[in-house]
């Protein structure tokens, strides 16, 4: 059984930090002396949009590959213990071992990816929620100033751009609560992957020192009999010259009966 990595592309997960980066907008603390106060520079709306489609799509493709794994795994379970209990121990070679490691430590440092990536997109969206509940409470600062003051042309700016950072920083924390959705539903998936990968590990393991007894056994049989065989040629040559000897002894005894027998 052989399991491989399709669809969690490191290639997307580099794509979608990139892409989540350059969708934040620019924060920085206001120099003009009021307090409290964020400096916002959204990134360029046109720009922003096209990124994020982008990163929706690679979700969705995401989804439809998650999608096609699950259908996958579905078959493999379904199918695994016939296969379990179809398996012969002169079938396991050191190679299907060999194999069925690789499949298991590959399960598994998947798992470690996914779950450092998880790890970093809960960071993400942490982040993201701290900044958000921020401009919030500046854009409810710009919405109702100070009595003494009035909102100036500076003041109106900074709050269209405020909402403008606000609804940036909202659309990056719905990709990122996706991206972690996803990551979490691979997370799962990858682990009953495993489960399967390690019953199969389990079972290849043990035939194959079912069989690596079996031919320790068979070659000490092989050696005892080779001893055997060898063991009966030198009694049976033993025999042999006992009998050439008695034979002789039997000669020798009338040759000398005949020679008295002259005398």
């Amino acid at each position: 059984m052989r399991y491989t990595r399709k669809k969690w592309r490191w290639g997307l997960l580099a794509q979608w930090v990139l892409l989540g980066w350059l969708s934040l907008p620019v924060l920085t603390f206001s120099a003009d002396g009021q307090e409290n106060l964020l400096a916002v520079a959204p990134r360029d709306p046109r720009k922003t949009a096209e990124q994020q489609n982008v990163q929706w799509q690679a979700l969705a493709k995401d989804s439809t590959a998650l999608e096609r794994q699950r259908q996958e795994l579905r078959t493999t379970s379904a199918e695994m213990p016939t296969k379990l209990q179809n398996l012969q121990v002169s079938q396991v070679t050191e190679a299907l071992v060999v194999q069925a490691r690789l499949d298991t430590q590959t399960l598994k440092l998947r798992e470690d990816e996914i779950l450092a990536d998880n790890t970093n997109t809960t960071q993400q969206i942490k982040s993201l929620e701290q900044t958000i509940q921020k401009l919030k409470a500046q854009e409810q600062l710009l919405r109702n100033p100070a009595k003494t003051e009035e909102a100036g042309d500076s003041q109106i700016e900074q709050l269209k751009l405020t909402q403008e950072a606000l609804s940036q920083k909202q659309a990056a924390l719905e990709l990122a609560k996706q991206h972690l959705t996803i990551g979490q539903e691979w997370l799962d998936l990858n682990q009953k992957k495993r489960v399967l990968a390690d019953q199969w590990q389990t079972k290849v393991e043990e035939y194959y020192r079912l069989q690596q007894e079996q031919s320790r056994q068979e070659a000490q049989q092989d050696l005892s009999t080779q001893l055997s065989r060898t063991r009966q040629t030198f009694l049976d040559r033993a025999d042999e010259s006992r009998q050439r000897l008695q034979q002789d002894g039997e000669q020798l005894d009338d040759m000398h009966r005949l020679l008295l027998d002259i005398n």
